[in-house]
């Protein structure tokens, strides 16, 4: 993206060479950021998030300009996740709202758009008048509904397709019938970074299996450490089945405060058997996984936790 193409002036400068000191992870960027072309890579008040974004982009030769060389859009940090290039994110492109394709129904996380570090709450998209708002059920906090007063601005986060999406708004009105809901202000933009789905999450889910190739096999617990909608790798204290053989997986994947329940069949790809470094015999047998029944609503929760982590800052390198 260049600077044409967020209403920014150029003008005769010299950019000015960042250091590592210059940058802090975890805090908002008190200016955007260029590569040595002046195409924009990130907007004043991002966040970069990870030491691996961080190293990512040091990479890249990072500038930023004068004050007096552009007036940058007005905006605020939508801490999105940050693109550096790696498998595992493409690049942040900015869209339209109706091209974010959001389905009634969806999870949306709203926060504070004041306080960065501030508690992110759940809610559901209900619907939108085109132009004019946004209609998003109220969040529920310890069985109660969270108060929300009008004019309250929020990031607003959402997942759709293979794309996490983050925009800014306010809330015009807070209505409480026939249910707790808020009319939140139309989007203008939107921002957007593609998680491809072929990345595995490093996780700790417990899961229980099932060989359904025997008529006798027993419903063993075992344990997730990755997992993608495409397949996850399984630990347990002794073989869930054979290479080639279907199983029966069930686990529960939290999402904030929702648990979210999922149970597929994959077929064992391979069997590893893991040296007990500390003699207590546990989980150590690592089974390769391919799912083939996984649901779209399932694919739709291993996303949203694929989003999730890495608003956490914590998916696998």
């Amino acid at each position: 993206m260049s600077l044409g193409s967020f209403g920014l002036h150029k003008k005769p400068m010299k950019p000015i060479p960042l250091r590592h000191i210059d940058l802090a992870i975890g805090k908002p960027l008190p200016w955007a950021i260029y590569d040595k072309n002046q195409n924009l890579l990130l907007r004043a008040g991002q966040i970069i998030e990870t030491h691996q974004q961080f190293e990512g982009l040091i990479k890249k030769g990072l500038f930023r300009l004068p004050k007096s060389a552009a007036v940058p859009a007005q905006g605020v940090a939508l801490a999105m996740p940050i693109a550096t290039g790696d498998e595992n994110t493409g690049m942040d492109t900015s869209y339209d709202f109706e091209e974010m394709k959001l389905q009634v129904g969806s999870r949306l996380q709203l926060q504070i758009s004041s306080e960065q570090n501030s508690e992110r709450h759940l809610a559901k998209y209900l619907g939108h008048i085109k132009g004019v708002s946004l209609l998003v059920t109220t969040p529920i906090v310890d069985e109660k509904v969270l108060f929300i007063r009008e004019g309250q601005n929020f990031v607003v986060r959402a997942f759709s397709g293979k794309t996490a999406f983050g925009f800014t708004a306010s809330v015009i009105r807070a209505c409480n019938v026939p249910a707790p809901y808020l009319h939140l202000s139309y989007p203008k933009q939107l921002h957007g970074v593609e998680i491809r789905s072929t990345k595995r999450l490093a996780v700790n889910l417990i899961a229980t299996a099932q060989a359904l190739d025997s008529a006798d096999a027993a419903n063993l617990t075992c344990l997730i450490i990755n997992v993608s909608p495409t397949g996850a790798l399984i630990a347990a204290t002794q073989t869930l089945g054979k290479i080639g053989e279907t199983i029966q997986i069930s686990f529960c994947v939290k999402l904030g405060p929702i648990d979210g329940a999922i149970e597929t069949k994959g077929i064992i790809r391979s069997i590893t058997h893991v040296e007990d470094t500390e003699g207590e015999n546990k989980q150590n047998i690592q089974h390769g996984v391919q799912f083939n029944e996984l649901q779209q609503a399932d694919i739709l929760l291993l996303h949203s936790l694929a989003y999730q982590k890495l608003m956490e800052g914590s998916s696998e390198s």
